[in-house]
């Protein structure tokens, strides 16, 4: 079954496949790349229900549409510069993934906890040059990641980035008041105080910063 399906896919994208078997007992894994080919379109969808297929690359071609999710058995996933557009699925699965990459891509808005919730703590996940903002999720599997895994998303903050995620001020808030930052430290959360001078005027501008370490409410 999975051999019909795979000559198939070589079939309709004319591009070359390459394939590696092996069988320690009775069992054996596929290998799928098809990086490089120039190829267009969306991802085709039956290369997630291959069992075994356990190495997927896919990268520098043309695919677009949404990030594929559903994955259940490949251990290897490389999805690195495509067209890929949207956002993080929530159901993206990723059981066995031992190395993903969708780095260079157009994916926006935020990491969702659920992104990673099933995808094992020890693995790598390269995010970097994407759209991606707000706060990473402090999963165990997120911050075992690299600082340069999530480089190239502006708007992207908290570890393992040292860009701290700021917790906004209201627009109504006059001036010479107070708004807080919070870091991750060692394990240990720590609060920064932001003083916010007014202008002169009555302008409320901000005329200096300046942060304080506070403790932390009980």
């Amino acid at each position: 079954m999975n051999r019909v399906c795979l000559e198939k896919l070589l079939h309709r994208t004319a591009a070359p496949l390459h394939l590696r078997l092996w069988h320690p007992t009775i069992t054996f894994r596929l290998l799928l790349n098809l990086s490089d080919n120039a190829l267009a379109g969306e991802f085709p969808k039956v290369v997630k229900s291959l069992k075994n297929l356990s190495v997927v690359s896919l990268k520098s071609n043309y695919f677009l549409g949404s990030i594929p999710s559903g994955f259940q058995f490949v251990q290897v996933l490389d999805l690195s510069s495509n067209l890929f557009n949207g956002t993080l699925s929530l159901e993206f699965g990723g059981e066995n993934l031992r190395y993903l990459n969708l780095s260079y891509k157009k994916l926006s808005g935020s990491v969702p906890l659920e992104f990673v919730k099933k995808i094992l703590v020890n693995s790598t996940i390269d995010l970097s040059f994407n759209n991606l903002t707000g706060p990473i999720p402090q999963s165990i599997a997120l911050l075992n990641q690299k600082t340069e895994l999530f480089v190239g998303n502006a708007n992207l903050c908290g570890k393992p980035l040292k860009k701290l995620c700021i917790i906004p001020s209201s627009l109504s808030t006059p001036p010479n008041v107070t708004d807080n930052v919070y870091q991750r430290v060692d394990g240990i959360y720590q609060r920064w105080e932001r003083r916010l001078g007014g202008g002169g005027g009555g302008g409320g501008g901000l005329i200096h910063q300046q942060l304080w370490p506070l403790p932390l409410p009980l």
